[in-house]
């Protein structure tokens, strides 16, 4: 998860070094280095903690082409299957999927939802709701969802 940034209402805003570093979505050593080589100081405050001014941070973005900003993309390693070994794979997965799911029973919804019943009708939401005013769908209704049977569209469309 990642840690959110600090509303600050001050101008210029105070950042620590860590919130720094996430404001400039760069790593705390990366930071520490481009700070130092632009001169950047942190504000003296008189106690124990580091900040640094939004601003000034502001101007070091500006000055770092987008190379420096975007992370460094490592090679993702490939794997070579040869054409025995993919076959092997795809045969274990349909036998795994077709225990699972036998064909001769495909899945057929009961229910649809206001909006896919508008698509599957070609008809707009007001219509869809006026329908089911005057009776000629049913709903059933699930906590807060109002779901339309299937049976009545289909007893509706023949």
């Amino acid at each position: 998860m990642q840690p959110t940034l600090p509303i600050v209402s001050a101008w210029p805003a105070l950042l620590g070094t860590d919130t720094a570093c996430l404001y400039l979505s760069l790593e705390r050593r990366q930071f520490e280095r481009l700070a130092e080589r632009w001169r950047i100081t942190p504000v003296d405050t008189g106690e124990n903690t580091t900040l640094w001014r939004r601003t000034d941070l502001d101007v070091l973005i500006k000055r770092l082409p987008a190379s420096a900003l975007s992370p460094v993309a490592q090679p993702v390693p490939t794997v070579k299957l040869d054409r025995a070994t993919v076959e092997q794979i795809v045969d274990a997965l349909a036998t795994r999927l077709g225990s699972r799911h036998p064909a001769a029973t495909p899945f057929t919804p009961q229910f649809l939802s206001i909006r896919d019943t508008c698509l599957r009708l070609g008809l707009s939401r007001s219509t869809i709701n006026r329908m089911i005013a005057e009776g000629k769908l049913r709903v059933r209704r699930f906590g807060t969802r109002t779901l339309v049977t299937v049976e009545s569209i289909e007893a509706m469309t023949g």
